[in-house]
């Protein structure tokens, strides 16, 4: 949440502060065309994103295989190609210093999904501090917990559209774009 809260500040001011470490680190991801997104979890390589993909491949009758972009953090295992998985996956670590540039979901997709999870637990904060049986802002923030959080990160990124998706490679892989735009004129 925004550090500039209400409850933010007030925890600043109390004596033997200690800033809340309370993170989800979430991985977002989904295919250049936008009909396809990844389950936003951590631990998801072999359990989640090989059979979602060999899944996705198989409905759209493509070949089974996967090109995976991902940033540099240090965070990241740099063994991922060599993993045995459902499917071949070519992983390529973007350079360093580069991720806001050319990165697909920092392209707008990261910052759509924050707003959408932001605004649900807002409005869940709303409907238990107004009412007859109403919490106080700081009760409903000691009772808030990851489960919660979980929820939410479903879903608000049930909320990012396949135009969301999309239209974020048109910066960084204009003949995409141009591609499909010709299919759709030429196909309706």
């Amino acid at each position: 949440m925004s550090k500039r809260t209400f409850l933010s500040r007030e925890e600043k001011r109390a004596s033997g502060f200690k800033a809340a470490k309370d993170r989800l680190t979430l991985l977002l991801g989904g295919n250049a065309s936008g009909d396809f997104k990844l389950k936003p979890l951590l631990n998801w390589f072999t359990e989640h994103f090989c059979p979602s993909v060999k899944r996705y491949c198989e409905i759209k009758k493509l070949e089974q295989r996967a090109l995976l972009l991902i940033d540099n953090a240090p965070s990241h295992p740099t063994n991922l190609s060599d993993l045995t998985t459902c499917i071949p996956v070519e992983v390529v670590f973007l350079p360093p210093n580069t991720t806001a540039l050319i990165q697909p979901m920092d392209q707008g997709v990261i910052s759509n999904f924050k707003s959408y999870f932001v605004r649900r637990t807002f409005e869940q904060m709303f409907e238990k501090t107004d009412g007859e049986e109403k919490q106080s802002i700081r009760e409903f923030w000691k009772n808030y917990n990851i489960m919660n959080a979980v929820e939410n990160i479903d879903l608000s990124w049930n909320e990012i559209t396949e135009r969301s998706l999309k239209g974020v490679r048109k910066n960084i892989w204009p003949d995409l774009s141009k591609s499909e735009d010709i299919g759709h004129r030429r196909y309706g």
